[in-house]
């Protein structure tokens, strides 16, 4: 595997602000110190299924701050070798923050040779309106030692849920698998029968208020079909909960929230009703020909949801979104991988921590040809998953509706210059994607729609795609010539 997966210009930028958004700026390579006591270094590393918290001072450009806690985290991703962090910067300091926040966390990125595989799946999560938290690379050092790359992740907590929905004394919850299988069944009316497992709070630790959640699961198990909609959105925005579905399916996310897995709920302030965040997509990207209805009959919420027509058309054409919006060989996701895949090489390849799963699924020592394989299946998944998802749906019966959009060719030129769609139910509002990068519209009649083929659209065929209302419509191929 040479470096000749992405050929792209990559540029490198340095930013000086210190805010939290500069914290999780993915343009650049972060270095974070840690300096610790060795003894406690060697405790944390030797304990790492533990969750004891140990002192240390914690510092990101030039910026320190004094006596945070870290301590081990994560589920199958725990290592010994290379540990994945919890920082909270308020642990001993009550009041104390770095950059507004409350903590921040560390991931080893030990599940995924690539180590891009969380930060790519959280882009496309966010480009689809699903809330996620900010990640970005860093070069970790411990007591001056280079420990490896780590991604800077955004903690769920109550800053993410300010930032988000500018409010935050609602209950949050963690899903955490629980040791029986569990796919939103209901389980009776006790409400501990659901907290603190599988929704451990994180607000509102002391009176978690579950009934809510009973009664949630109740809806989703044992409302009539003819009352399952209006039953269940007292709790939850259903079409919202679709969109992240088909988003992961489209993915190929094999431990999310379908699994269930790796998400949060929170449940707003004075309100029954509740929304999902995604977490953790460092097992997305799998197989490109993974079917869209993988673990869609075992997961009750998503069982009954595909039996709504209009649910299940939502479903569809999410699948049809998030491949316009992302884009295939050349496009949008893959220009996305190239950049993030050319800042972090050098790092990585100096990482003499780094760990990931051998052929039989078992951590081991992960050397850089093991990287750069990883990074090659990502470029394969993300050129044919597009095709293979279309096809499927197409197989499964959808086709767009009448009033939806539809396209009957392009007229092609080269990058930044004009372009012309044609076709019907053109109307104002609607957004053209090429190849994943959205296009600035010109003008917009019934037949035709005029814009600018965007500056990084490569030369050659792309699709093309218009979206109106979340509608996508068929997809046509723009040539784009050089020049």
């Amino acid at each position: 595997m040479g470096r000749t997966i992405f050929l792209l210009p990559v540029c490198a930028l340095f930013l000086t602000a210190q805010t939290a958004d500069d914290l999780f700026d993915d343009r650049v390579m972060h270095e974070v110190r840690i300096r610790i006591n060795p003894a406690d270094w060697r405790k944390l590393k030797e304990n790492y299924l533990d969750n004891t918290y140990y002192a240390c001072n914690f510092e990101w450009r030039g910026k320190q701050v004094e006596n945070v806690g870290i301590r081990s985290r994560g589920k199958g991703s725990r290592s010994g070798v290379k540990p994945g962090l919890r920082v909270d910067f308020n642990r001993f300091e009550a009041d104390q923050h770095f950059l507004g926040l409350k903590s921040v966390q560390l991931k080893n990125l030990v599940q995924d040779a690539s180590m891009l595989q969380d930060r790519l799946g959280m882009l496309v999560l966010a480009r689809a309106g699903v809330p996620t938290p900010r990640v970005a690379h860093a070069r970790l050092f411990v007591n001056g030692e280079y420990a490896g790359v780590y991604s800077l992740t955004e903690s769920i907590d109550k800053d993410f849920l300010k930032r988000t929905w500018g409010e935050n004394n609602g209950y949050l919850y963690k899903f955490e698998v629980p040791p029986q299988p569990w796919h939103f069944d209901y389980l009776g009316p006790d409400p501990s029968r659901y907290s603190p497992v599988p929704f451990e709070p994180k607000t509102h630790e002391k009176d978690p208020d579950p009934a809510p959640l009973a009664a949630m699961m109740r809806a989703i198990s044992l409302s009539p079909d003819a009352e399952f909609v209006s039953a269940v959105s007292e709790y939850l925005d259903l079409r919202r909960y679709v969109i992240q579905v088909a988003v992961e399916t489209f993915l190929s996310d094999v431990d999310g929230i379908l699994s269930p897995n790796n998400f949060y709920l929170y449940r707003f302030e004075r309100r029954k009703r509740s929304a999902f965040i995604a977490w953790d997509k460092d097992m997305a990207f799998g197989w490109p020909e993974n079917t869209i209805w993988l673990q869609t009959e075992e997961n009750v919420l998503m069982r009954r949801c595909l039996r709504v027509p209009e649910l299940r058309r939502l479903f569809f054409e999410t699948l049809h979104l998030a491949a316009a919006i992302t884009g295939t060989h050349g496009g949008w996701l893959f220009q996305e991988a190239a950049r993030a895949y050319e800042q972090i090489r050098p790092s990585v390849l100096e990482d003499r921590m780094k760990i990931c799963p051998n052929g039989q699924n078992v951590m081991a020592s992960c050397t850089n040809e093991r990287f750069e394989a990883a990074v090659a299946s990502l470029a394969r998944f993300i050129e044919l998953r597009g095709e293979y998802v279309d096809g499927e749906a197409a197989a499964a019966g959808y086709t767009q509706t009448d009033d939806a959009p539809h396209l009957s060719g392009a007229g092609g030129t080269n990058s930044g210059a004009p372009a012309v769609l044609f076709g019907d139910g053109f109307t104002e509002g609607v957004s053209v994607w090429v190849n994943g990068f959205r296009a600035e519209v010109d003008s917009i009649s019934l037949h035709e729609i005029w814009f600018r083929v965007p500056p990084k659209a490569q030369p050659g065929a792309n699709p093309v795609t218009v979206i109106r209302d979340g509608v996508p419509s068929n997809t046509v191929t723009l040539e784009v010539t050089e020049g």
